[in-house]
């Protein structure tokens, strides 16, 4: 019986050790261009794949990597699929980071899609604390904007 607690306590203490290196361990900055950054994550986007979404639309998809800088666990990485149609998501002025919400936690919005005329739908993201991830804002926290810059209510005749 004793021979059975010793092996457990060994065996737990094996198990231990990767995660105390890891926390020692420096960190690498993943692939891509760093297109953002704020006080509590790094934004990195990879470009995967281009292809026709229509006649006149060109959809491009990328690899977006967000690195929070803190959580419980210490530093994340968590790795979203972004898709966008005619807008070049390695270009930094697509991406926002600030405090959508109001909860005193930054969020980020970024460009989903760019008409002919110019007019930009932006998708918000929100970072939930108690999950410790980004949600989907929704139409709330999104927004449309024209070629100026100005906020608009919908980009359908632009």
């Amino acid at each position: 019986m004793k021979c059975l607690f010793a092996f457990g306590a060994v065996l737990a203490g094996l198990l231990a050790l990767p995660s105390t290196a890891e926390a020692g361990r420096e960190f690498k900055p993943p692939s891509g261009i760093k297109v953002a950054s704020g006080e509590s994550f790094d934004i990195y986007v990879e470009k995967k794949e281009e292809k026709p979404a229509s006649a006149n639309s060109t959809l491009f998809i990328y690899e977006a990597v967000i690195v929070v800088h803190k959580t419980r666990r210490g530093r994340q990485q968590q790795i979203h699929r972004v898709e966008a149609r005619d807008a070049d998501l390695l270009n930094p002025k697509h991406w926002e980071i600030a405090d959508l919400d109001g909860d005193g936690l930054e969020d980020y919005r970024v460009v989903k899609h760019v008409t002919k005329g110019g007019c930009q739908f932006w998708e918000a993201m929100r970072w939930k604390a108690d999950r410790e991830r980004f949600t989907n804002g929704g139409m709330e926290f999104g927004r449309y904007v024209d070629a100026k810059g100005k906020p608009v209510a919908s980009c359908a005749m632009r």
